[in-house]
């Protein structure tokens, strides 16, 4: 997964709150999700980016989960060369709480609105999951076969 990484002057190695942001090719934005890291920029900088290639690659989630509305909506945006932008927006002290620093900026930004463009908070229908079987293109119908179960005699 490609993206810019916008200049800021906030420490890369200190609590921070960050925010991805997809915008189509005539520069609307189309999708924007908060999140927080405990541990610096190595959560933004590196998981997602390898998240979103295995959902790429149609490779399942860590542990047996589903990817997060974010994984698809980033994976979307490769698919159709939309600009993604990745932003440090704060450090987050030790003094403060960074869960609601994160909510804080997640209202701000709106990124829980039922807009279609906030990626926080719960699916807006629903949810996606990612499956072992490749994504089916429209149009197409999958091979099943099916058994009727036998009646016993």
């Amino acid at each position: 997964m490609d993206y810019t990484l916008l200049e800021s002057t906030i420490n890369k190695t200190a609590p921070l709150i960050y925010m991805w942001e997809i915008s189509d090719r005539d520069g609307r934005v189309t999708g924007r999700y908060i999140g927080k890291a405990n541990r610096g920029d190595k959560r933004p900088t590196r998981h997602y980016s390898r998240n979103v290639n295995k959902l790429l690659r149609n490779e399942p989630y860590k542990n047996g989960k589903n990817y997060r509305r974010v994984h698809f909506a980033l994976a979307e945006a490769v698919k159709a060369g939309d600009k993604i932008t990745l932003s440090f927006l704060c450090n987050v002290s030790e003094e403060e709480d960074i869960f609601k620093v994160e909510g804080r900026y997640i209202r701000d930004f709106r990124c829980d609105a039922d807009d279609g463009i906030g990626l926080n908070g719960p699916w807006k229908g629903p949810a996606r999951v990612m499956v072992s079987m490749p994504r089916l293109e429209v149009g197409t119908t999958p091979i099943v076969q099916v058994k009727e179960p036998t009646l016993p005699a």
